[in-house]
């Protein structure tokens, strides 16, 4: 077990421990024993996904699913208030986070055959509509980082010069100017004092405001697994608002600070920078295939936590996602780097029996 899996034990170690001290601690009980099965798929992923080969593969098969998906949204949906919505189990706020997170890998399946070559165009055309068609100002902020980050940054995947990348920057803005998005609510970004996030009682600001108060008044232990909602509806009754709601936290940080207090925010701040840590060092990796994984998930992790940034997605399974791939290609570049009986891309290295007697200098594989 490498040290991303033993901070991501540690955390899911805070997080039983906040659930045991929290202010309805059946329900809290109740949600930690669901997120468990987030917490197997991370260390079962370690398991079976062991060399770079399968991890392509298996967010290759992501980003068909994905692909799917985006085109189940765009014909199914519905357009309420000019915002996509698609089911019950996303918002459009949370649909955009989930597209941009896989975004990026996309372009690695361009680099691969004709047939992955469509698929992998065809996946960024659907995502890319998708997430506008959303109207999620939070994932419009993702996912122009993530295109900067692709289109500044010299990558082995995207190897394109500078000019070639200037010309399909003109073309997306172009394509947004065009297509069916809710422009207008996308520009009210920039008229932050006349919005109600930043005005009213039930916009972000007031409610991380409530969150940062959970956090100082429950540092070790926070308000419990998952209880952020109950949290800001007490702190409304005592302040004997006429609209004591209760809401979720719109941040994901601010929501694990104040759920499980302060070790569990430094946990899941020290995991996800050493994610992005383990993305920009295996970028320099030996293997084209390990340095491209890293590169495209450098920028769709990117894209994630800055939409995550405006949601409450702190327990989510997206982002165990790439904490499991990080934990992989931390793996694989201490491979790389000379661990015994491994080679570069976590196969066993071949074993070289010792010369038999009165044999010469010949050698034999077992």
């Amino acid at each position: 077990m490498n040290s991303q899996l033993r901070m991501y034990a540690a955390l899911l170690g805070v997080l039983f421990f906040s659930s045991l001290f929290s202010i309805y601690t059946s329900a809290s009980i109740g949600d930690y024993l669901h997120y468990a099965f987030t917490a197997c798929f991370v260390f079962i992923f370690g398991k079976m996904v062991t060399t770079a080969g399968a991890l392509t593969r298996t967010v290759r098969l992501c980003c068909i699913g994905i692909g799917i998906y985006c085109l189940c949204i765009l014909g199914y949906g519905e357009n309420i208030q000019d915002r996509i919505v698609f089911g019950t189990m996303f918002d459009p706020n949370d649909i955009a986070y989930y597209v941009l997170g896989f975004l990026p890998f996309n372009l690695i399946m361009i680099r691969s055959g004709p047939v992955m070559k469509l698929l992998g165009a065809g996946n960024i055309v659907l995502g890319l509509t998708t997430i506008l068609r959303t109207g999620s100002r939070g994932g419009l902020l993702g996912l122009i980082l993530v295109l900067g980050y692709l289109l500044l940054k010299q990558t082995k995947t995207l190897a394109l010069r500078f000019p070639a990348r200037m010309i399909i920057l003109v073309v997306s803005l172009a394509a947004f100017q065009v297509a069916q998005i809710n422009v207008d609510r996308f520009k009210s970004i920039m008229e932050v004092e006349s919005d109600y996030n930043a005005t009213d009682e039930q916009g972000r600001i007031a409610i991380w405001k409530v969150g940062l108060r959970l956090i100082a008044e429950n540092p070790l232990t926070g308000v419990g697994f998952n209880r952020f909602t109950e949290g800001v509806g007490r702190d409304r009754q005592e302040r004997d608002l006429d609209q004591a709601r209760w809401q979720t936290a719109h941040n994901s940080v601010i929501q694990i600070g104040a759920e499980a207090g302060v070790p569990g925010l430094i946990l899941f701040i020290a995991l996800t920078v050493n994610a992005f840590k383990i993305f920009r060092r295996s970028t320099r990796s030996s293997s084209a295939e390990v340095a491209q994984i890293a590169e495209m998930a450098a920028a769709g992790f990117l894209g994630q936590f800055v939409s995550a940034l405006f949601l409450s997605q702190a327990y989510s399974a997206y982002w165990a996602f790439y904490i499991a791939i990080s934990s992989l290609l931390l793996r694989l570049m201490e491979q790389e780097r000379g661990e015994p009986g491994k080679t570069g891309l976590g196969a066993a290295a071949p074993r070289a029996v010792p010369a038999i007697p009165g044999a010469g200098n010949a050698r034999y594989r077992a």
